[in-house]
């Protein structure tokens, strides 16, 4: 690196000693080998630097050590599936490079560092619990603020460049939010930066190796430094304090971006890399939070900061990683192939071979280690094993048919590896018993194995003899049953006779495909069909239909049975009729229909009056009842009674029948309702009194207050007289 000193007072004032310096490039990440199909795309890259790590002296016994980064290119942002992506903030996948090498602090800044250079500690007070969530020198430092954690970094620039330890250019600032996420994930692409995903949205032990969070920091924060780091010496990326990022937030873009530093301007800024308080979505390499700068409400006892140290300005001098790439394809120079990545953006397979970088400055040069690119269709089965039945004794033989380079194969019985079976074919010679099984092939080569369908090898045994069968089915349509006589394995003869016996004396038949007979038996009648044939060459028919049945209307239910016996040069086979075993006939459903329609009525007030309608038809049948042409609700029965008419009954009724078949309506009935009037007379029958009253009854002492005197209305009261005054009434 060529350093131009920096000219000034501090020039007289002090000698100048960068804390880093251009070294030979040494790679941190090598090209990996990799397979792929043909007109597949493949990417080689190299991770290099040329700058060392270093120390920045804050006192003389308070360093802040700072890793060097080199430039390179990342895919930023989270895949769809990955577990925990966040909702509320845009994790779009997308391609960024970073042109420019920068430093990270090896670990988040701590307390001790930040009293050294602004002078106060904001982590040593509690919160309104009077609760400390960690303190001490190797704590890293939280309630900051967006405002101060760059204040810092302003103040850490003035102290190094008026110590001449800062070139021109250089600035120590927060990290962009790329420069955080690419150092974060240090060449991974897994939600974590160990190579592994989280296994749940709140707790996962995949965590626990590399930073502190929600289940397991004991709700505080801890002494950096203490889990794994990363692959780049990097510590803390993923929980302890939320890390405060230069940029304001906005979406991420959809196409690839070279060196991003977010807008100008915005309503909030970033946060990364999640706290001791976070469940473990918001510790992920990609998750984006976002707080309200500047001011108390993001002063949080999570928040806390990295340094960064970026060039902000080119300057004359060349400060930074230049590093000089070359590409190789088996030891030759690949033309134009001069960055720190290389790609093939359709693969052909003459593009196979061993590839190459070598990488370098004014220092010397480094060669990568070699990366293998595998051209190679990946397995794909175009034809399947067939599963087979075969008897016991013989031979069998499982194919299968595969497309793909350099294919393997691996055949399997019952999922269990088979000895010696690595061809595409697998033959069992001298087939047992215990050959029956499921088997499948895996078919595979280098670039990915794919497994087969399962075949099933069935061992058949001897077949059982014929024997002759006769199955019925019925089919029933009102008064009719529709028979079918279907015959198995019916062997030729000199006589066959078929009989059907229904054990009802009203059965009649018809529609029958053979000619047969028709007699009556005890408790029923019988279907015949009975045929000579001298050769002894009759055949049975496969099937026999005919109709049996009862007279219209009726319903019932008839049992039957029948018998087949054919006569042979061998003998006599006899079969009896298996299936339906008895028939129901039942009557046609019928629509509802009034045969006792509703009648019109009159009933004094409060009294008792019922309407009641008779229907006939299908079950069931539903009633519907209604007043001046509206429905009653919650009247479906057959009647409706009213138990005490009020003159607001009077009206006209009817009822609506309806079943599955149709509907009938009533006649309309009206009711009458007539008043009661009150009356009241008096009679005495020696010391007693009789009051016979229609209405209600009341009784007053003083004709102001009255109180009804019994249940009873339209009724009489007796009672003796005592001293004093009763007044009686009769009321409505």
């Amino acid at each position: 690196m060529k350093i131009r000193q920096v000219i000034g007072m501090l020039a007289v004032l002090f000698s100048t000693t960068w804390l880093w310096a251009e070294t030979v490039p040494f790679i941190r990440t090598q090209p990996k080998s990799q397979i792929v199909e043909p007109d597949e795309s493949v990417t080689f890259t190299v991770i290099a630097k040329s700058l060392e790590d270093f120390t920045i002296p804050l006192s003389s016994n308070v360093n802040l050590d700072m890793i060097a980064i080199a430039p390179g290119m990342f895919t930023m942002g989270s895949p769809t599936n990955e577990i925990g992506r966040l909702k509320n903030y845009d994790e779009t996948q997308h391609e960024v490079t970073l042109t420019e090498g920068y430093w990270l602090g090896k670990y988040e800044v701590t307390q001790a560092q930040y009293q050294t250079v602004i002078g106060t500690n904001p982590s040593d007070q509690p919160d309104y619990m009077e609760k400390y969530y960690g303190v001490g020198d190797n704590y890293p430092v939280y309630y900051v603020s967006w405002n101060a954690a760059n204040g810092f970094c302003a103040k850490l620039t003035a102290i190094e460049k008026a110590a001449g330890r800062l070139p021109e250019g250089y600035e120590y600032t927060l990290p962009t939010e790329a420069q955080w996420e690419y150092a974060c994930r240090a060449g991974t692409t897994t939600a974590l930066n160990n190579g592994k995903n989280l296994t749940s949205t709140n707790a996962s032990s995949n965590i626990d190796e590399v930073g502190w969070y929600g289940y397991n920091s004991n709700g505080k924060a801890h002494p950096v430094g203490q889990k794994q780091p990363n692959a780049w010496g990097l510590y803390d990326m993923h929980g302890n304090v939320l890390e405060w990022c230069l940029d304001w937030y906005e979406d991420y873009p959809t196409f690839s971006v070279i060196d991003p530093v977010g807008p100008s301007t915005g309503p909030n800024r970033l946060m990364r890399g999640g706290s001791w308080g976070s469940a473990a979505d918001s510790c992920r390499s990609a998750t984006r939070l976002i707080y309200t700068p500047p001011g108390a409400v993001n002063r949080l006892k999570v928040n806390g900061f990295r340094v960064a140290l970026s060039v902000v300005q080119k300057v004359q001098a060349e400060n930074g990683d230049n590093l000089i790439y070359q590409w190789y394809k088996n030891s030759t120079v690949i033309n134009g192939a001069t960055n720190a990545s290389y790609k093939i953006s359709s693969v052909k397979t003459n593009d196979m071979g061993s590839y190459t970088v070598k990488v370098s400055n004014s220092k010397g040069s480094v060669t990568s280690d070699v990366a293998v690119l595998t051209v190679i269709m990946k397995p794909t089965i175009i034809t399947q094993p067939e599963s087979q039945a075969i008897k016991e004794g013989n031979t069998v033989t499982f194919d299968v048919n595969a497309t793909g380079g350099d294919l393997k194969y691996q055949w399997k019985k019952d999922g269990l590896p088979i000895s010696g079976a690595t061809a595409s074919s697998y033959t069992i010679s001298n087939v047992k018993f215990s050959d029956a099984g499921s088997y499948e092939v895996i078919v595979s080569n280098s670039a990915d194995s794919v497994t087969s369908e399962t075949a099933v090898l069935t061992i058949k045994t001897e077949p059982e003899p014929e024997v002759l069968s006769v199955e019925r089915s019925v089919s029933v349509s009102g008064n009719i049953a529709y028979v079918t006589l279907t015959f198995a394995n019916a062997p030729k003869g000199y006589f066959a006779s078929l009989d059907e016996v229904w054990y009802r004396k009203d059965i009649t038949f018809s529609e029958m495909s053979e000619e047969g007979t028709i007699s009556e038996v005890n408790n029923g009648v019988k279907v015949s069909w009975n045929v000579f044939d001298l050769s002894g060459n009759y055949q049975f028919p496969e099937t026999i239909t005919y109709a049996a049945s009862v007279l219209e209307g009726t319903s019932t239910t008839v049992r039957l049975s029948g018998k087949l016996m054919i006569t042979t040069t061998e003998g006599v086979v006899e079969a009896d009729v298996s299936g339906i075993m008895s028939v129901t006939f039942v009557i046609p459903p019928t629509a509802p229909v009034i045969v006792k329609d509703l009648e019109s009525k009159t009933v004094s007030e409060r009294s008792r009056v019922t309407f009641s309608v008779t229907a006939t038809g299908s079950e069931p049948l539903l009633y519907q009842w209604f007043k001046n042409n509206s429905l009653i609700s919650g009247v479906n029965g057959s009647s409706y009674t009213i138990p005490f008419a009020s003159l607001n009954d009077a009206g006209t009724y009817m009822v609506l029948v309806t079943n599955a078949q149709g509907a009938a309506m009533s006649a309309l009935a009206t009711l009458t309702v007539t008043p009661i009037i009150p009356e009241l007379v008096l009679e005495q029958n020696g010391n007693e009194w009789k009051i016979t009253f229609t209405g209600t009854l009341q009784e007053s002492s003083d004709m102001e207050s009255w109180k009804r005197v019994n249940d009873t209305q339209n009724g009489s009261y007796t009672f003796i007289p005592t001293e004093g005054k009763r007044f009686f009434r009769a009321v409505q």
